[in-house]
């Protein structure tokens, strides 16, 4: 199963196309904000040569990312988060910082759906030669989730994510250099947000 960021994209965009277009308005989150984000990770490296995985590997997820209001129903945040397999040899991980825009089309509905790029950075994900290989390439980010409410100002927000990388350089300076690879990792997770 090979997932791919324009079809991602597009159902989120054909998601927003057929709500009413009076759906703008309130969201849950109010202000600006900070909190954590934990769950499962699955990471992917697709590339022609021999090197690669084939097929997703599961771990954990891991992030943190502060945010605040953009215009009417529009956030933006800047998060920091990543992948991480601690059962794999070599330790392999990718660590991605975002700056993403979160859109609520629904009114007074925690629903958002995100999006947006930055850099990742990213080691042992391909686990040949002597030295784990790593390197670092932008990156894509879209996702969708939903804002729970709760009392002292605290949103429970389950998300789904996919993070893109589609032009990596993996090499570790020696035996392993492997160029325009691509690379996903899905998280599945929760996020505890203080506003």
């Amino acid at each position: 199963m090979r997932l791919r960021v324009p079809a991602l994209l597009a159902f989120c965009a054909a998601s927003a196309l057929v709500l009413p277009s009076g759906a703008r308005g309130q969201t849950v989150l109010d202000g600006f904000w900070g909190g954590i984000n934990v769950g499962g990770a699955w990471a992917d490296v697709s590339c022609d040569g021999e090197d690669c995985e084939d097929g997703f590997n599961p771990g954990l997820q891991w992030g943190l990312q502060v945010g605040g209001p953009a215009g009417q129903a529009v956030h933006w945040s800047v998060e920091v988060s990543g992948y991480y397999d601690p059962e794999a040899g070599g330790d392999p991980w990718l660590a991605a910082g975002s700056l993403l825009l979160r859109w609520s089309p629904l009114y007074d509905s925690g629903w958002f759906l995100k999006g947006g790029g930055g850099y990742s950075l990213y080691k042992g994900l391909v686990p040949v030669g002597e030295t784990p290989p790593d390197g670092g390439a932008f990156s894509l980010e879209v996702g969708t989730g939903w804002d729970f409410g709760t009392s002292q100002g605290i949103a429970v927000s389950p998300f789904l994510d996919l993070i893109a990388v589609p032009s990596a350089d993996i090499s570790n300076g020696g035996d392993v250099d492997i160029s325009g690879a691509t690379i996903y990792v899905i998280q599945l997770g929760v996020s505890l947000l203080k506003t």
